[in-house]
């Protein structure tokens, strides 16, 4: 019945690198995951981030590069996102993902 989302961003220069955020955020009610059972989904609500550092200068070169740390479901949250009854396994469900977190480099030259 009801979903809703978000997005923040913020960006700034630090000691001539500029340093970046970005937070989001999903919410969602329980569904209906099929038309014949009337088995109801759980409600959910992810959030994700990202923390970067940009335009770190590499020697003498025009190369730059970015460093970026990320992460996905920050809260560890936990949620069936297809719950379904069957006659032979009674009701089941389908977990989202776990948290999941990383590193990323880019380079540009």
């Amino acid at each position: 019945k009801n979903a809703a989302g978000f997005g923040v961003d913020y960006q700034r220069p630090v000691m001539g690198v500029t340093v970046s955020g970005h937070l989001d955020g999903n919410y969602a009610d329980g569904q209906y995951t099929s038309t014949t059972d009337p088995t109801v989904s759980d409600a959910s609500f992810i959030m994700n981030g990202r923390v970067a550092v940009s335009d770190i200068r590499l020697g003498d070169t025009t190369g730059r590069m970015q460093l970026a740390f990320w992460v996905r479901n920050l809260a560890d949250e936990q949620h069936a996102f297809l719950k379904n009854y069957n006659a032979a396994l009674g009701t089941y469900g389908i977990f989202n993902e776990p948290r999941t977190f990383g590193v990323e480099a880019r380079v540009k030259y």
